[in-house]
């Protein structure tokens, strides 16, 4: 992909409070949440070349080649609002009465600056940067034109397109936070 200047983005996804989730409701509730969520997420993708995998403990991992940051960000904002959906009840969480996700974002135009973990550790500064804005979103950090040898094809950074995203984005710092709050619970 690097040859062909083809986008790449990783979306991780993170179940809020999962340990506490685990603690109130038990090890086997706890597998069926992930199961469900799984498939919940692998009902979301949108390519056959999207590839998502269980990563750690209560993360998920999907790999969206060909996929710039506008995209990225609608797949993992569907992907958040699925799982909200499914209306999992979670007693110990401190921000919905359901399981809830946090999600990082990052899309680059592969190159040889930039290794598979430098890709890693963006998405993980997003998710904790998700979790740090009280969970339940999608975090998509502004790429300045030195972490993918040149800019992001729409641009420096995500900007969402007028129309697109149902959701609020907020610039704060050197990234922009893009949430869908809701102002009642499903």
């Amino acid at each position: 992909m690097e040859k062909v200047q083809l986008p790449l983005s990783l979306i991780l996804c993170e179940i809020d409070f999962f340990p506490a989730y685990n603690d109130q409701y038990g090890v086997q509730a706890g597998d069926e949440c992930f199961s469900q969520i799984a498939y919940t997420i692998s009902s979301c993708k949108r390519r056959a070349t999207d590839m998502i995998a269980r990563y750690d403990r209560e993360k998920f991992a999907i790999i969206l080649p060909k996929t710039d940051a506008e995209e990225a960000w609608l797949v993992a904002e569907t992907i958040r609002a699925s799982v909200k959906a499914l209306g999992i009840v979670h007693a110990a969480s401190t921000v919905s009465k359901f399981v809830t996700l946090s999600i990082g974002v990052v899309s680059v135009i592969p190159s040889a600056k930039l290794s598979a973990s430098d890709l890693l550790t963006i998405a993980h500064s997003s998710v904790e940067q998700a979790k740090q804005e009280e969970c339940d979103r999608a975090f998509v950090p502004i790429l300045g034109r030195d972490a993918s040898s040149g800019s992001h094809p729409k641009g420096d950074g995500l900007r969402p397109a007028q129309g697109d995203c149902t959701g609020a984005s907020t610039l704060k710092g050197n990234r922009v936070v893009i949430s869908n709050p809701v102002a009642s619970e499903l």
